[in-house]
């Protein structure tokens, strides 16, 4: 698999919160490192495989909850040899056109 930082096309942005992360056997509390509007990093100590379907919900900074579903697009036990921050790249797969907004509207917050 290519190097994360390439595949990006989204712009991201920083942002440092809790998120509830609920796969089918357990419910982990992780913290997320940035989002895009197409998904986010997560911090994880034990990332989940690469295709994990997971159920997403954290909050933005003023902007309330955000729920979705994801998929886990890479980990970096896969994807990087060197290893600051262990976690996964979750692609958001669905995400209702409310929270989609909200969260775009934080993301151009910061330009």
């Amino acid at each position: 698999m290519g190097d994360p930082k390439e595949q990006r096309r989204r712009r991201r942005r920083p942002l440092i919160v809790e998120v509830h992360v609920r796969d089918e056997d357990a419910l982990y509390l992780y913290t997320a490192r940035n989002v895009s509007a197409g998904g986010m990093f997560i911090d994880a100590p034990v990332p989940l495989p690469a295709g994990t379907r997971v159920g997403l919900e954290f909050r933005l900074p003023g902007g309330g909850s955000v729920q979705a579903d994801g998929e886990v697009r890479w980990n970096t036990d896969a994807a990087v040899a060197r290893v600051r921050h262990p976690g996964m790249g979750v692609g958001f797969v669905d995400l209702e056109a409310e929270a989609a907004t909200r969260l775009r509207g934080w993301l151009d917050q910061g330009d």
